[in-house]
């Protein structure tokens, strides 16, 4: 199987609770959980960054298939949620 990406994208957690150091191919970013969670809300948490994948994935496809079937479009917006579901009773 061939690797999409060139490189690896790696993690780094140091001292601080949950904030990691993440390098990808262009540079480095910070994640983090928010306060409320004893953090310090210094970058995107992980739900936030798998939605943010999603949507990405989203207008790319929709960018990708626009071009190819030659509609015309300005802008397309697009947004998630995450929701939790309460584990059933007795279960």
């Amino acid at each position: 199987m061939k690797y999409h990406l060139n490189e690896a994208v790696q993690g780094t957690i140091g001292e601080q609770k949950f904030k990691s150091s993440i390098q990808w191919r262009n540079g480095t970013f910070i994640t983090d959980e928010p306060e409320k969670l004893g953090s310090k809300d210094l970058g995107p948490d992980p739900h936030t960054l798998l939605l943010s994948s999603l949507v990405s994935c989203t207008l790319a496809t929709l960018g990708s298939l626009s071009e190819k079937l030659h509609w015309s479009r300005k802008s397309e917006n697009t947004s998630l949620k995450l929701l939790t579901v309460a584990p059933f009773p007795n279960s």
